[in-house]
C-alpha cells in the first residue's frame, strides 16, 4: 500500500513538471500581448530612417574564384597567369598598378591540390583553391604600393617552395 501511494506521488509529479515545461517553452515561441506592446505615436516601419549617424558603409565584397573553367575554356588575356605545383608557382611574381582590377588564373601543374593565398591583412578575404587538372580564375583590386607575398596554403607546401609574391607599383 505504502509503495502504490509514493508511486501515485511520483505520477502526479512527473505529470505536473511535463505541465510546467510546456507551458514554459510555449511562451518562449509566442508573440507579445498587446499589454507587452509598448504604444506608438507615429506610422509604424520596419526600418529606422537612414541618417548619417546610422546609416553604414556597405560591406566590403569578398572575391569570389570562379567555377573550374571547363575543356576548351580560355583564360582573359588580361589575367596573370600562375602555375602551381610542387616546384612552387612559375611565375613566382608579377607586377600590377595601385587601384587595378587584377585577375588571377591559378593553374594546375601537377598531380596535387594547391591553395593561393596572401600574407597580408589587406588581401586576407582573397584565396582560390585548384584541384589537379583545374584551373580556376579569381579577381581582386590591387590594395597600395608595396610587395605582397603569397602561398599554397595546404600543410607543407608553402615549405616546399609555393610561395611568391604581387609587387604593386
Amino acid at each position: 500500500m505504502e509503495k502504490e501511494k509514493i508511486g501515485l506521488w511520483v505520477g502526479v509529479g512527473v505529470v505536473a513538471a511535463a505541465i510546467v515545461i510546456f507551458i514554459g517553452v510555449s511562451k518562449m515561441g509566442s508573440a507579445p500581448t498587446p499589454t507587452q506592446i509598448a504604444p506608438t505615436t507615429g506610422p509604424v516601419t520596419n526600418q529606422a530612417p537612414a541618417t548619417p549617424e546610422t546609416t553604414a558603409a556597405p560591406a566590403p565584397v569578398i572575391p569570389q574564384q570562379s567555377a573550374p573553367l571547363k575543356a576548351g575554356e580560355v583564360v582573359p588575356s588580361k589575367a596573370f597567369k600562375l602555375t602551381a605545383s610542387a616546384g612552387g608557382f612559375s611565375p613566382s611574381s608579377f607586377n600590377v598598378n595601385v587601384g587595378d582590377k587584377v585577375t588571377i588564373a591559378l593553374i594546375s601543374g601537377d598531380q596535387f591540390a594547391h591553395t593561393l593565398q596572401f600574407d597580408d591583412p589587406a588581401l586576407s578575404n582573397f584565396s582560390v583553391g585548384i584541384s589537379p587538372g583545374e584551373t580556376r580564375t579569381i579577381e581582386i583590386v590591387a590594395p597600395k604600393k608595396g610587395e605582397y607575398t603569397f602561398s599554397c596554403g595546404i600543410p607543407g607546401h608553402a615549405g616546399r617552395g609555393e610561395t611568391g609574391k604581387m609587387v604593386v607599383k
